[in-house]
């Protein structure tokens, strides 16, 4: 389906707008009886932001990529016994070129879910005639747009995680029927993962790389065989392998250099891909100099602020950050030229924390305290948002210092008493429901324990077993 652009591409804000049905079909929430599913569907979404961020900013950080979605199929009726069945998931893949333009690329992306395109150019059209041309992303004109799409579409209360879903049944019913299934993954991934970790201790040994990190959805014997490929290749080129001493490697969704100068190589490259990229990590030294200079800039030029980076978030391109360090100092620098911060602003917020992600990412408080801010958001918008919610901040990580040791001593209590070889838990699970979690775990520990003995355990938002053989059990479960 072709449509005719007129004039300027697709705003950020008007992306978001035109993808909500998109967003709606793939969300990961839908997803939580598919666990795996709904890993790919969240991995992929990251990276389909970093995308289309790129391509509104025509900056062509990425290659050719193709993108891989899961989508539920319109459920059914069994019209014998009147009962819904189960939806079907389906697979979908998005192509996609840095060489595109914005429109075409979201035509494309609906399209392949089945989503009309009819509503872009009602887009176009109600953004047309109140958006003038600019020299730059903070004229006056596209602020005040900015400001309104932000405030009424991508509001705090939105942008907020539902947190609290309610499990489908209860634990004393779901783990007898499930923990023989469990204890059979278990068992057939157990020996995969002896290797894998007798793996990476060769390649720290031989090749004195500093640790090596798995980060992907792939099944335990994929990420055996792309740890394998990398250490043939390695061998092969000792003269390239020399070049991650000292480095951490980590084989996930994409390929590049992290945050933290950590290499970072697609499971789902080829080797040579791979090598071409280790032979030019150099280019990649003058931006982690830069990295800490820019983010020094923005703490300075927001009173002080920290600067973090989400804990268990996904890896991040340094090239990628470093535009959106400059983006949002660029907008907060050019509204302080025309205006004054607020006096209800206090001149030192150095106990406040920072994420800046990017263009298509909401405007929110975390539950840990955590300001969160797209590099597209409009200074007058984040300032605003940032001094009415700087109170409730202070609160939220007051509470986190304060209950973040706890929560590890009681997880390790949990641990202990129920016999479990792990815990771990999903990264919006906080630090008050994981607490709630386990004083509930170590209150039924006399039945629960003849059960999770030796078993790997997640606390997440759903039941499920992985393919490794780990229990996914919702945080508010009901015995």
């Amino acid at each position: 389906m072709s449509t005719s652009r007129k004039g300027r591409d697709l705003t950020s804000v008007e992306v978001s707008t035109a993808l909500r049905p998109f967003y709606f079909r793939v969300h990961p929430d839908k997803f939580h009886q598919y666990p795996n599913e709904r890993m790919v569907n969240e991995n992929s979404l990251k990276l389909l932001n970093e995308y289309l961020s790129n391509l509104i900013n025509k900056t062509q950080k990425y290659g050719l990529m193709t993108l891989t979605f899961y989508i539920q199929e319109n459920t059914t009726v069994d019209q014998s016994s009147n009962v819904s069945l189960p939806a079907k998931l389906k697979k979908v893949d998005i192509s996609l070129s840095p060489k595109e333009d914005v429109q075409t690329a979201v035509i494309r992306i609906l399209d392949k879910v089945q989503v009309s395109t009819d509503h872009l150019k009602q887009i176009k059209q109600n953004t047309t005639d109140d958006t003038q041309s600019s020299k730059n992303d903070s004229s006056p004109s596209e602020e005040v747009f900015g400001e309104m799409k932000w405030r009424y579409e991508f509001g705090f209360e939105a942008a907020q995680e539902k947190i609290r879903s309610k499990p489908i049944e209860t634990l004393g019913k779901w783990l007898p029927s499930n923990i023989e299934h469990s204890r059979e993954k278990q068992s057939a991934s157990e020996p995969i993962l002896e290797e894998i970790l007798k793996l990476k201790i060769g390649m720290i040994e031989d090749l004195q790389v500093k640790s090596v990190v798995l980060l992907s959805d792939w099944s335990v014997s994929h990420l055996k065989g792309s740890l394998t490929s990398l250490k043939t290749l390695l061998a092969q080129y000792p003269k390239e392998a020399a070049l991650l001493k000292n480095k951490v490697v980590v084989l996930g969704k994409m390929t590049g250099v992290g945050l933290n100068g950590e290499v970072l190589l697609n499971v789902e490259d080829v080797r040579q891909n791979w090598l071409n990229f280790i032979r030019s990590m150099h280019k990649y030294d003058e931006m982690l100099m830069l990295l800490p200079l820019l983010e020094k800039e923005l703490s300075e030029t927001l009173n002080g602020i920290k600067l973090v980076h989400r804990k268990f978030g996904p890896s991040i391109l340094i090239q990628n950050y470093i535009q959106h360090l400059r983006k949002f100092i660029g907008i907060l620098k050019d509204y302080k030229i025309r205006n004054e911060f607020p006096r209800e602003m206090p001149n030192d917020l150095k106990n406040l924390r920072l994420v800046l992600e990017g263009d298509a990412g909401p405007l929110m408080l975390s539950p840990t305290g955590l300001f969160i801010a797209p590099s597209s958001c409009p200074a007058k918008v984040f300032i605003e948002f940032l001094v009415n919610h700087i109170n409730e901040a202070q609160k939220l990580v007051d509470n986190y210092e304060a209950i973040k040791s706890y929560e590890v001593a009681i997880t390790d209590e949990a641990m202990h008493l129920l016999e479990l070889q792990s815990i771990q838990k999903d990264d919006n699970v906080t630090p008050n429901l994981m607490i709630e979690c386990c004083r509930n775990l170590i209150k039924h520990r006399e039945y629960l324990k003849k059960y999770f003995s030796g078993s790997h355990l997640r606390i997440s938002h759903y039941y499920s077993v992985l393919h490794d053989g780990t229990i996914c059990i919702p945080w508010n479960w009901k015995l």
